[in-house]
């Protein structure tokens, strides 16, 4: 009886604390090159305005905001402002076929990107940095 309830509590702990939210990508040669955590917060009553943003990106340095995703039409992208110290970023949307259809330059921590006019499906958001850096992140266009 006590193996009993010491497995059901070991099962059950280990449902409850295996949503990490973090995800890490390797490279062929084993090197850690991207960590995404994935934090999920309450919709307002809005479902295009969340209050929070629900994708956190750390890539080295940099933390990204993208949001909401999925989006209707307006999709939000926030970045440290350090970002731009030397320069400028290109933004791309690409379809899952390798497909270009957005292309955009920035310079400000905060820009938006109108997606109302694609198709409902997955997409791409790549930011191009001057500095060298590239950041891709998945993104789902819903009706």
């Amino acid at each position: 009886m006590k193996k009993l309830i010491l497995l059901t509590f070991l099962f059950l702990s280990n449902l409850l604390f295996s949503q990490g939210g973090i995800n890490f990508y390797y490279d062929a040669a084993g090197n850690r090159v991207l960590r995404k955590a994935i934090i999920l917060y309450e919709f307002s009553k809005a479902p295009e305005k969340p209050t929070k943003p629900l994708l956190t990106d750390q890539q080295g340095a940099f933390t990204f905001n993208v949001f909401p995703n999925p989006t209707y039409g307006q999709l939000k992208i926030q970045v440290d402002r350090s970002f731009f110290e030397k320069g400028t970023a290109t933004l791309e949307v690409i379809d899952l076929q390798g497909k270009k259809l957005l292309e955009q330059s920035y310079a400000e921590n905060e820009t938006g990107v109108d997606v109302s006019q694609l198709p409902v499906g997955s997409y791409i958001i790549r930011i191009r940095s001057t500095e060298g850096f590239v950041g891709e992140w998945n993104i789902v266009k819903a009706e």
